[in-house]
């Protein structure tokens, strides 16, 4: 396939390790702002889910058409349709990071794409890693309140897509498949007002007890023989422009959870994948 295919420049994931170290290339600590590095992760991100993508759509194409022709075309509309969103994606964070626009991607000055819901940006999010959780024999689960289709995407997605890309792997690290699950919800809160709450469970290696949690979410520190350590510095980014907080704990039963909390978007122009 393509680069984006073979080498996946992520970050620490849930599961983490006492081999941290900083990524490759990168000396010492990078900032998260480095909006060449960042751009360039998330960039990688989306293009290796449009490439599986389109290499399942390929698949179908090139398969014998039968009777169940008409349903295999539908799963190539589907394919075809996500990796087509991913790459106006790509298109809404280049024009933030070239233009330098305040609020970064999903911001009212930076997103160019049809407007969309929080539950719609969870969703795509999940087509694009499925074929990345198909390989890895994880199975995704999503549990999206009704509130969830009315409010605002906002800049989330990035969070989404690096909390799942992030789950997915420390679930194929440890081993013999899993599951990885997505909730989300809107709570009303007397002092704060509505805020959403995104929670992304895995069944993987879980999290390095004896590491700071403070510094789970530092740039440049890497558990994985080709991360750079972005990936979980990312969601962290996202979640503090945002006005919210986020936290990674370990789960009883085995794995971690990602837990974000933040105000509900009140622009519904900002809405766009990303």
């Amino acid at each position: 396939m393509t680069g984006a295919m073979e080498h996946h420049p992520d970050s620490e994931s849930a599961g983490g390790g006492s081999g941290r170290r900083p990524g490759p290339g990168v000396p010492g600590m990078v900032p998260v702002a480095d909006k060449l590095t960042s751009l360039a992760h998330d960039l990688n991100n989306l293009l290796d889910g449009s490439m599986r993508q389109l290499a399942m759509a390929r698949q179908s194409l090139d398969a014998e058409l039968s009777a169940a022709a008409a349903v295999e075309l539908d799963d190539v509309r589907r394919n075809v349709t996500t990796a087509y969103q991913a790459m106006e994606r790509m298109c809404d964070i280049l024009h933030a990071s070239l233009s330098g626009a305040p609020g970064g991607p999903g911001s009212p000055t930076v997103a160019r794409g049809k407007p969309i819901s929080l539950a719609e940006a969870a969703e795509h999010a999940l087509a694009v890693v499925q074929p990345m959780a198909s390989e890895a024999l994880v199975r995704l689960d999503s549990r999206l309140e009704p509130s969830v289709y009315e409010v605002s995407a906002g800049p989330v997605y990035p969070l989404i897509l690096n909390g799942l890309r992030n789950a997915i792997e420390s679930v194929e690290r440890a081993g013999s498949g899993g599951e990885v699950s997505l909730e989300l919800s809107v709570e009303h809160d007397e002092d704060e007002g509505p805020l959403v709450t995104l929670q992304i469970r895995d069944t993987g290696t879980g999290i390095d007890e004896t590491s700071p949690a403070s510094k789970l979410f530092e740039p440049g520190v890497t558990s994985k023989p080709k991360g750079f350590g972005l990936g979980l510095a990312i969601c962290a980014e996202v979640a503090r422009d945002m006005g919210g907080s986020i936290e990674l704990t370990p789960r009883r039963e085995g794995g971690a959870v990602l837990r974000a909390r933040y105000p509900v978007p009140q622009d519904r122009g900002a809405q766009s994948i990303g």
